[in-house]
């Protein structure tokens, strides 16, 4: 799931539409119709995920909120054993 983080939930929701939109051909044989179903199962189980999400007060459904919610514990832990955190901030600082 580190691209839940990455792009969010909707944008994998659409990208796995795109692809299952995709997969329409004028025959369907049986590796098409388990591949549909496949992308359809993993098309709800996003949604499913989006959801459990909800119900613990976080929206994974866009990038920022997502980063945040994954990555902040690494971040901060890796910002802390820094030798010089002061240069770092002054570095971002300076590019703003």
């Amino acid at each position: 799931y580190r691209r839940v983080a990455l792009y969010g939930v909707d944008y994998l929701i659409e990208e796995k539409k795109q692809v299952f939109a995709n997969t329409v051909s004028s025959s369907f044989t049986e590796d098409i119709i388990r591949e549909r179903e496949e992308i359809h199962d993993q098309i709800q189980a996003l949604a499913d995920l989006k959801t459990m999400a909800a119900k613990y007060g976080v929206d994974i459904s866009t990038l920022f909120v997502c980063f945040f919610f994954f990555y902040s514990k690494q971040f901060f832990f890796w910002f802390y054993h820094q030798k010089n955190p002061y240069q770092i901030i002054m570095a971002v600082l300076q590019n703003f």
